[in-house]
């Protein structure tokens, strides 16, 4: 049934406060001001002011802001660490 629903993984950034990331996704690392997450063969890092972690699943990731001040989408190498992220 997971995979009926399955379309991929959609990236949208609400308002300029909010990231929502849809598809496969987990929390690499979270500071005061940041969150990193991988989703796939990519690592989305968000910085801004006051960070709240709205909804944090394997399938759904909604990361707000008072306001973002940036975001970051890099693609991994293969030889890349993915702990070392």
């Amino acid at each position: 049934m997971k995979k009926l629903f399955n379309t991929g993984s959609l990236i949208t950034i609400n308002e300029f406060s909010s990231i929502q990331i849809n598809g496969p996704c987990e929390l690499v690392t979270l500071g005061p001001d940041f969150a990193k997450v991988k989703s796939g063969n990519y690592v989305i890092e968000a910085t801004g002011d006051e960070l709240l972690i709205d909804l944090l699943s394997e399938e759904i990731a909604i990361i707000s802001f008072d306001s973002i001040q940036s975001v970051t989408i890099a693609k991994l190498d293969n030889e890349v660490n993915r702990y070392d992220l």
